[in-house]
């Protein structure tokens, strides 16, 4: 399964390392390895996580509090629509579908 990461999800990746980053240093490293490892997870296991809004899926980093939200592709591809802190709420991902 190959993983495409939209713009959007780049963008709240950015965020989330630029945060951690500024608070201590190598913490955004930490917080994109946690996100790598998920990026994997989601490779050898894309229809495992269930199904949290229409089709995305949801998957939560370990250590940090964040989700990474994908869909399945026809063409084997995981979509990663967005990277949020599990704090804020889902309906925030329907202008992303």
């Amino acid at each position: 399964m190959q993983i495409q990461v939209t713009s959007a999800a780049q963008r709240d990746l950015i965020e989330a390392y630029d945060w951690y980053e500024n608070r201590s240093a190598g913490l955004g490293r930490a917080l994109i390895q946690s996100v790598d490892t998920v990026f994997a997870f989601i490779r050898r296991h894309p229809t495992v996580p269930r199904i949290v809004l229409r089709d995305l899926r949801c998957v939560h980093a370990k250590r940090f509090p964040y989700a990474i939200y994908y869909q399945i592709r026809e063409c084997h591809t995981a979509r990663i629509v967005a990277v949020l802190h599990t704090s804020r709420d889902r309906i925030a991902l329907i202008p992303r579908l």
